[in-house]
């Protein structure tokens, strides 16, 4: 009986702590709190600095691409939609609960950012 029960349990907490994997054309929805990355950003004028919106997630995600796999818990955040999908109050959350929608995500390799991957927003909501 003692077996059967350290089986069961083996087996239930493998499956809960599990890292969630998203492929790149996935729509997900992700929860996390506002985060703001500064950096520099290449010009044609020189260098620079920058303010990023990101999400820095609950849980890790593994976010896998044509260019990798990468496991991470924060995610900078692209209005690729030209709809102002993220507001300009995002800046003054900072540190709050924040839900996102993706429509897909970028790895580092391939995409102009400074998180080992991006998230395609198409939804924020505070």
């Amino acid at each position: 009986m003692k077996k059967i029960l350290v089986f069961l349990c083996m087996a239930l907490s493998q499956t809960t702590f599990a890292i969630p994997t998203f492929n790149e054309e996935q729509t997900v929805v992700l929860k996390g709190k506002v985060q703001v990355l500064k950096g520099l950003e290449d010009t044609y004028f020189g260098a620079e600095n920058d303010r990023y919106p990101a999400i820095s997630l609950n849980q890790s995600i593994i976010v896998n691409t044509m260019d990798g796999k990468v496991t991470t818990r924060l995610l900078q955040l692209a209005d690729l939609t030209g709809k102002n999908v993220i507001p300009k109050s995002f800046y003054k959350n900072v540190g709050k609960p924040l839900t996102v929608t993706c429509k897909g995500f970028y790895h580092s390799d391939n995409a102009h950012h400074i998180t080992k991957a991006l998230c395609q927003v198409i939804k924020v909501s505070f």
